[in-house]
């Protein structure tokens, strides 16, 4: 299954996506657990 590509399409939006992923950086790393493996995490990007 492929997910399609965000379409950005002014400032305001790229900021948010950038806010987004960072976000979800933050998370992925947070903690000192193990994290998911593999495809669990680009699914969830």
């Amino acid at each position: 299954m492929t997910t399609p590509a965000a379409v950005i399409v002014d400032a305001a939006a790229y900021a948010q996506a950038v806010e987004d992923a960072v976000k979800a950086s933050a998370a992925y790393y947070a903690g000192g657990t193990d994290r998911p493996r593999g495809g669990v995490v680009q699914r969830a990007v």
